[in-house]
């Protein structure tokens, strides 16, 4: 971080930047998401340019006090911090912060994308995991991962895609896996693409997954063994 330093004189002030770093780490963080929303872990003090500062660790983030950016998602209206965002995505980062802000609407819409996913991106931003309920991945909950994965890459969020890619990786199936690999080409998942390719070769009866899918290797451009 950069913390300015002044020097009064009588007449004008002089301002530089002080370069310093602070580490903090939080013990069984995974314990720690049900503290409540506004709640914080503080870590221990630290000097940097002669204050002393300190780190606030949020696991269930902020509370509703401060938001200062609306968003509508079909018909519902979600609330968040700015600063946050453009930390955690450099899409929003660019909408919330770059040279069209000042003509940005006092609500942004969101279109494309139901209010379910844009709060499990949310929360990712805010948590760095996913909502708990992705834990049991049934077919509803991969279709939700599915459309996670969308948001990631729609919003340039590297992490949260690639915890989707290696979640959808571990679940392939027989019914999915020729949709699952369109999607992987679509939003330039390597890691996913990869692992729905060495399913379909390795799956021994090849003939009634073609049947089952009308899989054709050629038409999504990926050099499948049929």
């Amino acid at each position: 971080m950069e913390v300015p330093r002044s020097t009064n004189r009588d007449d004008w002030i002089e301002v530089r930047a002080v370069d310093g770093a602070g580490q903090a780490r939080v013990r069984d963080c995974g314990l720690q998401k049900d503290i409540g929303a506004g709640k914080y872990i503080p870590s221990a003090t630290f000097s940097v340019g002669g204050p002393d500062w300190r780190f606030q660790f949020y696991p269930a983030g902020f509370t509703a006090g401060g938001v200062d950016v609306s968003f509508k998602v079909e018909d519902e209206v979600l609330h968040a911090h700015k600063i946050v965002l453009a930390m955690r995505s450099p899409v929003f980062k660019v909408e919330l912060y770059g040279p069209m802000r000042d003509k940005m609407e006092p609500i942004i819409i969101v279109e494309d994308m139901q209010p379910a996913v844009f709060k499990a991106l949310l929360h990712f931003i805010y948590t760095d995991s996913l909502p708990g309920t992705m834990e049991n991945l049934d077919k509803e909950n991969k279709e939700m991962i599915k459309l996670l994965l969308v948001a990631a890459d729609r919003y340039a969020m590297e992490t949260m895609k690639l915890m989707c890619e290696n979640i959808l990786s571990k679940r392939l199936d027989v019914g999915s896996v020729a949709t699952t690999l369109a999607l992987a080409d679509q939003h330039h998942c390597s890691k996913l693409k990869d692992a729905c390719i060495q399913f379909i070769n390795s799956y021994a009866r090849m003939n009634d997954l073609v049947a089952s899918e009308g899989l054709v290797g050629e038409s999504l451009g990926c050099p499948v063994a049929i």
